[in-house]
């Protein structure tokens, strides 16, 4: 979790509401350590991502590129991809469609909330599944 204070995800208000509802549900912060956007008031973390269950190492930074009004930041994913992998995956994009609609739709009537995280476990699985089977792999 970022630190709590001035210029951090928790040093406002509504700072302190993100951190303290992200800590209540088990989801994790990721932010750069430096802010994100400054201006006559100070220096803010604005630009940031709210995980659960991520199960790779994530970290992120602000970077000092473009002109705009706050910083942009990039998030690394620490995976197991071979970064110099000589193949891209292609999604087709109308399949894709065609896929996802084809599958039935359910009556969704949640009684409590191990039925919503059942379905958006499905739903899921299906999106991941349309997406792989309608793509395909090809050389760089």
């Amino acid at each position: 979790m970022p630190k709590v204070d001035h210029g951090t995800v928790g040093g406002c208000r509504l700072g302190k509401q993100l951190v303290n509802f992200a800590r209540l549900t088990g989801q994790k912060i990721i932010a750069p350590d430096t802010p994100t956007r400054f201006d006559r008031r100070g220096a803010t973390i604005i630009d940031l991502a709210v995980t659960r269950n991520l199960i790779v190492d994530c970290k992120a930074s602000a970077v000092d590129e473009l002109s705009s009004d706050h910083l942009p930041v990039k998030f690394w994913l620490n995976t197991t991809t071979d970064p110099n992998r000589n193949k891209i995956f292609k999604p087709h994009w109308k399949n894709f469609q065609h896929k996802i609609v084809s599958y039935p739709t359910n009556n969704f009537s949640p009684q409590n909330a191990n039925d919503i995280e059942d379905e958006i476990k499905r739903f899921t699985t299906e999106l991941q599944t349309a997406y792989e089977v309608t793509g395909k792999w090809i050389e760089k």
